[in-house]
């Protein structure tokens, strides 16, 4: 089926006959070169509708009359009767002059029929012999020869009459073919002949399916105590959502009732006896205040006068020696704490020892000091006691305290953690009863249930305890994920590079094409997102960026009206689905592309929205939807891959590859669709097996820039394959370190010319790209954002960690931090060692946290031997960091 053919031809047939003169054929005759085309359509004009002038050099004007009249196939008209009078007017025409704008009058050159809709050869036969008269032939404009027409001498005619609905049926096939993994193997029926599914896992924001495999959950019935604004905060992100998923209070307590006991003691905080007590409080803790002041200052001065007891002529050595031994008795109380006990033992003291007579006899002396330190401590006990009797009084700030219903919930979860396990059997034996769609509504609900606890709030987070089990059970269903997309649930596709999440994705929306070409819209956000860059910032957060997008995948201009139109219809809009294809390399180039789809889910409920990115991404929990995780080929999907690569070519070299992959510590490596099928096509070529995913894009860049060339003695490239080589490597890096998935050549080329360590002259750097270009096939065309990438991201990432590796003047330690660096990093740690970051990283910024989830990713791509050494010294410099979070939180 011709998907535009079909909506452009759907469009011109429903326009009246007038319109479709006016607004089509005009504009196109006037597109064709004629210099004049006048509408002369009416009751009088005898068949004429359009009369069109055409000037021929030395010939002077030739005359077109066109006739417009709907009729044709599936016209609601019968074809042969109406033709049969028509033909009598346009004969007529041929033989009759006609009178033209400046008076003249003459015989038409050319007469044509044009209509809308399509004219059966069936009946161009049957009156064949009615279209000609006097040597001239009438001829049929119908409606498919009108649309190429506009095609190739005015499209602009179409999108000036295609209403927003139409243009949304427009589907470019093209742009579904996976530049990224067909075009530098020439395997462009790869995809429809190989099965290259992989078993799904799910998981929500950052709880991935397997905690409910194995692990035990637990949660609290604590209770907690939280100030209004945090209560608000809970109630909005936790309670409220819980809630809508549970089905009941998550609460012991109901809210209102929870509520109203903070109002009701709040308005009591707030009365004026409540307040008057507020202010005696703080008078007497002035006042305590001031007079703990001069217990202080006073202990100080008597420390002084008893120092100087020595030199007092009056005083005789037992009053010294008392002295001194008093102040040390005050000193010690003063330490000791203020309480009546003190002050009843300092007032026998006093009594005992005559100080009220000395302090009198010697006004000088320390004496008097203690008097005063008596009386004012006294002053102080009393005035604690009365603070203490109004605090008693004094209606504090009210808090809300909650618990939650943990019995109800610690039995639903169980339920459902049950229910899943048994679904997963169940589907993976073949079971078709199980019902997918409560099977996914039941797993996002409880994966939804456990990412609130353990990621909104640090409150609740305390309520929840899991514990890894000793179950050992590999997550999975063996399920195709278009099963999963048929349920208008909305998803997040999740895999590693190479998992097939694009090949998925647009096999997918082919499918749906050639079901219903109004069900899909597909948006490839890593080749559209550089088509809106300088309209970024202006969007901000706002699902306007998708409709932008949306509107520039069809080729629509990006205006308010058609803004406006595109809300109109989608808010109309029911069973569309709309595939957002690479969300992870739009996400490098604009963070704010979450926020836009999280905001346009809440505009257009009733739009499904299905997404793929890769899963070692820092922002998952910022993501809606329920997550499925293309998972890594098992060994008998993999060598099923195998066996579908080689079922036409050669059986033999399929078993001999799969001979040496099993048990082979290799085929941890090539678990992906990518690298099975860059294995397949390096073996098929007769290259010896690598031992690493980045040895494996090794063999295939030196294959690409000539090895293979050399293998069958010729040669297509002016340059040696080693400069072929570097360039690759050195625009990889120019592309990655520019967050740039692809590139005009004329940058391309500029980034070699201006990079210092890339020694040619301008010459041989335009060359150099022309051949990456073709015949090396390194460098890929798209047509859709009319420039050149590497192909898939995972070709451009091996690239850039080869110039990691190989220029050494790079600073590694900034890309940490950057998840656009994860993938390179890793394919670097394959090929060198890291540890040296962990302490550079950590001296540099503080902090490990920031590294965290690159260095554990790195760490995977290092040898088994080596890996929990590694995790090991991350653990030891975590726990120094001020993010540290326990074993149990690391377990998501």
């Amino acid at each position: 089926m011709n998907n535009k053919l079909d909506i452009y031809l759907n469009t011109i047939q429903k326009m009246k006959e007038d319109d479709f003169s006016k607004k089509v054929l005009k504009p196109l005759f006037e597109s064709m070169g004629f210099y004049r085309v006048d509408f002369v359509g009416g009751p009088y004009e005898q068949g004429k509708d359009l009369i069109a002038l055409y000037k021929v050099p030395l010939k002077g004007d030739s005359i077109y009359v066109i006739q417009t009249k709907k009729i044709g196939e599936k016209a609601n008209t019968s074809e042969k009767a109406i033709l049969s009078d028509l033909i009598t007017q346009l004969r007529q025409c041929i033989t009759k002059k006609i009178k033209l704008h400046n008076g003249e009058e003459k015989k038409p050159d050319y007469v044509y029929l044009a209509t809308p809709y399509q004219v059966s050869n069936r009946l161009l036969n049957e009156i064949h012999e009615q279209l000609r008269v006097e040597n001239k032939s009438i001829e049929i404009l119908d409606g498919p020869k009108t649309i190429n027409l506009i095609m190739e001498y005015n499209p602009e005619i179409l999108t000036s009459i295609l209403p927003i609905e139409s243009k949304m049926l427009i589907q470019d096939i093209s742009q579904l073919q996976n530049l990224e993994l067909i075009s530098a193997l020439n395997q462009k029926d790869l995809f429809n002949n190989v099965n290259c599914y992989n078993d799904l896992a799910f998981f929500m924001g950052s709880v991935d399916s397997n905690i409910l495999l194995d692990s035990d959950i637990l949660f609290s019935s604590e209770e907690k105590i939280l100030t209004l604004n945090q209560w608000d905060f809970l109630k909005r992100e936790v309670i409220q959502p819980l809630e809508e998923i549970l089905c009941f209070s998550p609460l012991t307590k109901d809210i209102k009732d929870t509520e109203s006991e903070y109002k009701e003691i709040l308005k009591k905080h707030k009365s004026k006896e409540n307040r008057e007590i507020k202010d005696d409080i703080n008078d007497i803790s002035n006042k305590i205040l001031s007079l703990k002041e001069g217990i202080f200052r006073i202990i100080e001065e008597a420390s002084h006068a008893a120092l100087q007891a020595n030199k007092n002529k009056d005083l005789g050595d037992l009053l010294k020696e008392l002295s001194t031994n008093t102040y040390f008795i005050f000193k010690n109380e003063k330490d000791a704490g203020f309480s009546f006990e003190s002050l009843s033992k300092l007032k026998n003291h006093i009594k005992s020892n005559k100080i009220d007579v000395l302090a009198k006899k010697f006004n000088h002396s320390a004496f008097p000091k203690f008097i005063s330190y008596t009386n004012i401590l006294s002053d102080l006990l009393q005035a604690e006691n009365e603070l203490s009797s109004l605090q008693s009084k004094y209606i504090g700030e009210p808090y809300i305290s909650f618990s939650i219903a943990s019995v109800k919930i610690n039995t639903w979860v169980k339920s459902k953690t049950t229910s899943y396990k048994k679904s997963i059997k169940e589907i993976n034996c073949g079971n078709e009863s199980t019902n997918i769609m409560s099977f996914l509504k039941d797993t996002q609900d409880v994966l939804n249930v456990l990412d609130i606890f353990l990621n909104k709030d640090n409150t609740v987070k305390e309520l929840i305890d899991i514990t890894k089990s000793n179950n050992t059970k590999r997550d999975g269903i063996s399920i195709s994920p278009f099963n999963i997309f048929d349920t208008r649930n909305d998803i997040a596709v999740y895999g590693g590079a190479g998992a097939g999440k694009t090949t998925t994705l647009q096999t997918y929306t082919k499918i749906l094409i050639e079901r219903n070409p109004k069900s899909v819209i597909y948006l490839a956000l890593n080749r559209l997102i550089n088509k809106v860059n300088i309209s970024l910032e202006e969007k901000k957060e706002s699902s306007e960026l998708i409709l932008e997008l949306i509107l520039i995948s069809r080729g629509v201009v990006n205006n308010n009206g058609n803004l406006e139109d595109l809300k109109r219809h989608f808010s109309q809009e029911e069973g569309l689905k709309l595939i957002l294809d690479g969300l992870d390399e739009a996400y490098s180039k604009f963070s704010g592309i979450i926020l836009a789809i999280n905001d346009f889910k809440k505009k257009f409920k009733r739009i499904q929205i299905i997404i793929s990115s890769r899963d070692c991404v820092s922002y998952l929990s910022q993501i809606n939807f329920l997550g499925i995780t293309l998972l890594p080929f098992n060994e008998e999907q993999l060598f099923k891959f195998i066996r579908g690569w080689f079922i036409e070519k050669n059986k033999n070299l399929a078993e001999s590859l799969i001979s040496r992959l099993t048990g082979s510590s290799f085929f941890e490596v090539v678990k992906t669709p990518l690298l099975a099928t860059l294995l397949c096509d390096l073996t098929e070529k007769g290259i010896e097996i690598p031992s690493t995913e980045s040895e494996i894009f090794s063999k295939r860049l030196e294959l690409l820039c000539g090895m293979y060339d050399n293998y069958k003695d010729i040669k297509r490239t002016e340059l040696p394959q080693s400069i072929l080589r570097k360039s690759a490597i050195k625009i990889g890096y120019a592309l990655h370190q520019r967050n740039l998935r692809s590139a005009p050549k004329e940058k391309i080329i500029k980034f070699l010319q201006l990079d210092g360590t890339f020694n040619l002259d301008d010459l041989s750097c335009e060359l150099t790209v022309n051949e990456l270009i073709s015949p090396c096939n390194i460098l890929v065309f798209d047509s859709l954002s009319e420039t050149y990438s590497l192909g898939h991201l995972r070709y451009q990432e091996h690239l850039a960690s080869q110039e990691l590796i190989e220029n050494r003047s790079i600073d590694i330690l900034p890309l940490l931090k950057n998840d656009w660096w994860r993938g390179a990093l890793c394919l670097y740690a394959q090929a060198c060692q890291f540890t040296n970051f962990i302490d550079e990283f950590t001296i540099k910024y503080g902090n490990i946290y920031p590294a965290l989830i690159t260095l554990r990713e790195m760490c995977k791509h290092r040898p088994l031997t080596e890996r929990s050494s590694i995790n090991f010294l991350l653990k030891q410099y975590e726990k120094t960091d001020d993010f540290f979070i326990s074993d149990n939180e690391l377990l998501f």
